[in-house]
């Protein structure tokens, strides 16, 4: 599962460079899939971690969907809110 982790947040970091503020429809579909489809969230805390608590609009997204699924997810997965901490940069 590390591993997993190590690599989903290496390809993040390297999709964040390149485009910082989209979220791509493959990604919406993969938040989608795992806050309405899954039987068990830890599965998918990789994923929301790499989506999810990095990406302002992919977050958003995410709320939109089901916000009371995201306030689990946040809280279970340990998923932070990254519109917050641009709003503590500037």
């Amino acid at each position: 599962v590390d591993e997993a982790i190590k690599a989903i947040d290496n390809k993040l970091s390297s999709r964040s460079n390149q485009m910082p503020d989209a979220c791509c429809e493959k990604d919406k579909q993969m938040i989608k899939s795992c806050m309405l489809n899954t039987t068990s969230i830890d599965q998918c805390c990789p994923t929301f971690r790499a989506m999810i608590g990095v990406n302002c609009n992919c977050y958003n997204y995410a709320q939109d969907l089901d916000n009371q699924a995201l306030i689990v997810i946040e809280s279970f997965c340990d998923v932070p809110n990254p519109c917050n901490k641009k709003a503590q940069v500037m």
